[in-house]
């Protein structure tokens, strides 16, 4: 059976639509030959040719850059007066078909190949460039050579590091070679074994490293000459409870000769457990002494690092040689004594030790101790005499200690109408070793976040409760700090009147203050409070007069413009300190922003823009005022921005000789995208007086109430708009807070692992 056909206008193929017979059936039988300018398709054709319009194939994105070198590893060997190498080169072509790999520069290489296989290089200039066939990962080795630069004393090259995310060298020199040099770079290692010397370093991709070692004149051998020292020890002595512990840090100065070879003698009784030193190549034990063998005896200064332990039990009297250089011309030294655990420690003077003031001893030694230091004594040993410590332990019984402690814990709850609450706690703690606070939550809560010192930390739950970490790594505080968690909890909703319970989480460390502060809905007056947190009154305000006022040089009502400027202390209305209400000065723009209900809204953030520069930006304060400073001349943009609302949007054509007054009102999200408002000029002196600066915070001038309110609520503080704003851009839970609406603040002292409780009666206002 022949498949059908479908003539299709050319025209009507290239605008997208078909006519509409071939819309309204598309399988009928073969037509006859159309006339010029259509196209003859059978059915599959045709859906083919459909299906390709509306899924046209995408084209994959080209790689950044065609090809990439990830590591470059140089191993160079020396032998006489030329250098060799192999350079081992890991990278990835991205893109197909053969592609140029920018590989070294200034380099003589004797061979390129990937496995068995030559690669094709090019010169571009200095740069060698190879031709490496892709998409595909490769290895690709360099055999490279040059000669040597000889000088009195020294031998020297310059070594071609391949362009490379990074690049690591091993070298083998030939014999003993000192002062070995790499510039620019980094040694990591340096090793030998037998004649040879291999040396470890880090190089910088892309350059050239200079390279630099000693060489000396093979002679005859010369009679050994006889070695002459003097040594520096200094001992950090730490008493434990049941084992005493010795750190020393010994330098010997070389007088005369090469000596290889150093030997520590040991107090009795103590076992050496760790021996280290720049130059330190192995140690051997002896009984009585350790031996220590430096790889290069030209040097004239050694040091090293010991560290022995003995056991001691309970003796409170202790007397110890300390260690000592064998067969030094002469020995000086420091010994510091610190203690664990709560101790009396007394050491005893002789004739060789002298007690000495600790600040005076060296800050090398003191950098070893782990404990306060309880003495310091300082020697003078010659010959053979020994150095011998004496000290007079008495111990004393460990008493309980608080491991941790929270100075203050500021609590600050989200109420809504439908019953779910969002808790912040955040503690101000005193902690010794104390890793985790554990948490009764209540029931029904979850922890949504917590942060130890500003940075999020993540809580754990155990079989009695949640963990909060008090501590994160490379983090030893040592006083005060931060702990903060947020959890959310589901309660029942709010009737039209009531009683409702709330409850904090109870928490392993004892607690000085509690400090409670619950915000709650606009709608609902609180009354009749109990529990064991008692409620706290809002403190009165000043009068008028007495607080606020003349604050930078702002005028007061009654003045001229331009008067009464200064510091913030001149006399406001009423004549007290600082002033009362004042006007806005030129270049300033002020005003409030409410919601659609013209209830103020705090936490709104106010930027006054020109162009897209912001020129001034302030936050409104808990009454919903704002005050723009500094505003420049000409047209200027003031915006009004809070998450959950439409952002406001005002533009006048400021004078900057006057201020001016501009009001938003925000709806809610959803409504609309901004909301344009306008501006009016700012009041004259003998106007009533826009806002009032009281305490430093700006708030709406005084108004009569309209509704009473309880003696309780008040304003919500800072605390509240924080985590206002948190709940909008940062936590990941949904809680529907209303932005109006009262606190109420609750004390307590003294907590620890117990419960804290407020109940209330509730009604509408």
């Amino acid at each position: 059976m022949k498949p059908p056909f479908i003539v299709v206008g050319l025209a009507c193929i290239l605008s997208g639509t078909l006519p509409a017979r071939a819309q309204a059936q598309r399988a009928v039988a073969p037509p006859l030959q159309g006339g010029p300018g259509t196209v003859t398709l059978t059915l599959e054709q045709y859906d083919r040719l459909l299906q390709r319009a509306e899924h046209p194939v995408k084209r994959p994105e080209p790689p950044p850059i065609p090809a990439v070198l990830a590591r470059a590893d140089l191993h160079v060997r020396i032998a006489g007066d030329r250098a060799t190498g192999t350079f081992t080169l890991e990278g990835e072509v991205f893109q197909n078909g053969p592609t140029r790999v920018p590989l070294i520069m200034d380099a003589t290489l004797l061979d390129v190949h990937i496995g068995t296989t030559s690669v094709p290089l090019v010169t571009e200039g200095p740069m060698a460039v190879a031709l490496v066939e892709g998409p595909r990962p490769f290895t690709i080795a360099l055999d490279w050579g040059a000669a040597l630069s000889s000088s009195p004393g020294r031998a020297s090259m310059l070594l071609p590091v391949p362009m490379a995310g990074s690049a690591s060298l091993s070298l083998d020199l030939p014999g003993h070679p000192a002062d070995v040099r790499i510039a620019p770079g980094v040694i990591t290692r340096t090793t030998t074994a037998g004649d040879v010397t291999h040396v470890e370093a880090t190089l910088v991709p892309g350059t050239r490293a200079a390279l630099s070692w000693s060489s000396r004149e093979v002679t005859a051998p010369s009679a050994p000459q006889e070695a002459r020292t003097m040594a520096e020890v200094k001992t950090m002595v730490s008493v434990g409870e049941v084992e005493m512990r010795m750190t020393a840090l010994v330098e010997v100065t070389v007088l005369r000769g090469e000596p290889e070879r150093f030997e520590v003698k040991l107090p009795p009784g103590f076992t050496a457990t760790g021996a280290s030193g720049s130059a330190l190549v192995s140690t051997e034990e002896r009984p009585g002494a350790i031996v220590l063998v430096v790889q290069r005896p030209a040097d004239r200064r050694h040091q090293f690092l010991l560290s022995l332990e003995r056991p001691i039990g309970d003796a409170s009297a202790i007397e110890t040689p300390l260690l000592s250089v064998a067969n030094v011309d002469r020995e000086t030294g420091e010994v510091a004594v610190e203690a664990t655990g709560t101790v009396e420690l007394t050491a005893k003077e002789n004739d060789t030790l002298r007690r000495m003031d600790i600040r005076e001893a060296s800050a090398n030694l003191r950098s070893l101790s782990r404990a306060p230091l309880l003495t310091a004594l300082r020697y003078h040993r010659r010959g053979t005499e020994p150095a011998v410590l004496s000290l007079n332990v008495t111990r004393f019984p460990d008493a309980d200690v608080v491991a941790a402690v929270a100075e203050r814990a500021t609590v600050t709850t989200l109420v809504t109408v439908e019953g779910r609450t969002l808790t912040e706690i955040a503690l101000t703690m005193r902690n010794r070793a104390q890793p985790f606070l554990r948490v009764e939550l209540p029931r029904g809560a979850s922890i949504v976040s917590a942060e130890v010192e500003g940075e999020a930390s993540k809580p754990a739950q155990g079989t009695d409760g949640a963990r909060i970490p008090l501590l994160r790594p490379g983090f030893r505080p040592n006083g005060a700090y931060r702990v903060s968690f947020v959890y959310v909890q589901d309660a029942q909703a709010f009737a039209k009147k009531g009683r409702a319970e709330f409850e904090l989480p109870k928490m392993d460390v004892p607690v000085t203050l509690v400090e409670w502060e619950m915000f709650v809905p606009d709608k609902y007056r609180l009354r009749r409070f109990d529990g064991n947190a008692m409620p706290m009154p809002p403190a009165e305000a000043a009068p008028e007069g007495v607080v606020g006022g003349v604050v930078g040089g702002l005028v007061a009502p009654g003045e001229a413009v331009n008067t009464a400027r200064g510091s913030g202390l001149g006399a406001g209305v009423g004549g007290g300190t600082g002033g009362g209400y004042y006007l806005a000065q030129s270049g300033q723009v002020f005003g409030v922003v409410t919601d659609s209900s013209a209830a103020q809204l705090p936490g709104v953030t106010v930027r006054a823009k020109r162009g897209d520069v912001v020129v001034s930006e302030v936050v409104t304060d808990a009454s919903g005022w704002f005050l723009l400073s500094n505003v420049p001349q000409g047209s200027v943009t003031v915006e009004s921005s809070l998450p959950g609302f439409q952002t406001g949007r005002a533009t006048l054509s400021f004078d900057a000789t006057n201020a001016r007054r501009v009001d938003f009102q925000l709806p809610a999200a959803g409504v609309g995208e901004t909301v344009e408002v306008t501006a009016t000029a700012a009041p004259t002196a003998a106007a009533a007086p826009p806002a009032v600066r009281i305490g430093g915070a700006l708030t709406p001038p005084p108004a009569p109430e309209s509704k009473a309110r309880d003696e309780f609520a008040q304003a919500p503080s800072s605390n509240v708009l924080n985590l206002q704003r948190r709940i909008a851009g940062v936590l990941p839970v949904r809680v529907d807070v209303p932005r109006a609406g009262a606190a109420y603040k609750f004390v307590r002292p003294l907590v620890l692992d117990e419960t804290t409780r407020v109940s209330f009666e509730y009604r509408p206002r």
